[in-house]
């Protein structure tokens, strides 16, 4: 993912097809990311792809995080 969102923010298009194939891999391994990071920087590369498919992944990485906060707001890592 971060490979994927860094080339997308140095201007390669969301439809080179290498930023495809690293999209595909992301959405593949949503189920397996257990790491605050992995999934923070998926939901950004997700989000810049703009694909109404993605929301499903978004909401799936977004409540892992909401799960994982601490009471005092931070999470482990």
């Amino acid at each position: 993912a971060l490979c994927g969102l860094a080339l997308v923010e140095c201007g390669v298009p969301i439809t080179d097809p290498g930023i495809k194939r690293a999209a595909a891999i992301v959405r593949a391994q949503t189920f397996d990311v257990d790491s605050t990071y992995d999934a923070a920087l998926a939901i950004l590369f997700l989000d810049r792809m703009k694909e109404k498919t993605d929301k499903r992944y978004i909401h799936l990485l977004a409540g892992r995080l909401m799960a994982a906060q601490m009471p005092s707001g931070g999470w482990s890592y």
